[in-house]
C-alpha cells in the first residue's frame, strides 16, 4: 500500500478590491482592481481588501499578507497572522 503524504495548501487566487458586501449570502466583491497605484494610494486603507482563496492540504494553517513599496524595503500594509483550516481538499476556503 502506498500512503500519500499530506499536500500543502494551494493559493488559488488573490484579489484586491475596495468593498465587500456580506449581507445577502456569499460575499460580493466590489470595485476590483489589478494594480496598486504606488507610491500614493488614493484611498483609505480601512476600505482596502485582499481576498485569498485556498484549497487542498487539509489541516490548520496561518496566512499573513504584507504589501511593500517598489524597493521592497518599506512595509505599507501588513495584516498580521490570520489562522484558517482546510477540510475537504475539494472545498475552497476564502479569507478576506
Amino acid at each position: 500500500m502506498i500512503r500519500k503524504m499530506q499536500e500543502d495548501p494551494s493559493l488559488q487566487f488573490s484579489v484586491t478590491c475596495l468593498a465587500v458586501d456580506e449581507e445577502k449570502g456569499p460575499p460580493t466583491l466590489q470595485y476590483l482592481f489589478y494594480e496598486l497605484p504606488f507610491p500614493i494610494l488614493p484611498f483609505r486603507m480601512e476600505r482596502f481588501f485582499i481576498i485569498n482563496g485556498w484549497t487542498n492540504g487539509p489541516g490548520k494553517y496561518q496566512q499573513s499578507v504584507r504589501i511593500v513599496d517598489s524597493t521592497g524595503r518599506k512595509t505599507i500594509v501588513e495584516t498580521g497572522t490570520q489562522p484558517f483550516a482546510l477540510g475537504d481538499p475539494y472545498t475552497p476556503f476564502m479569507l478576506i
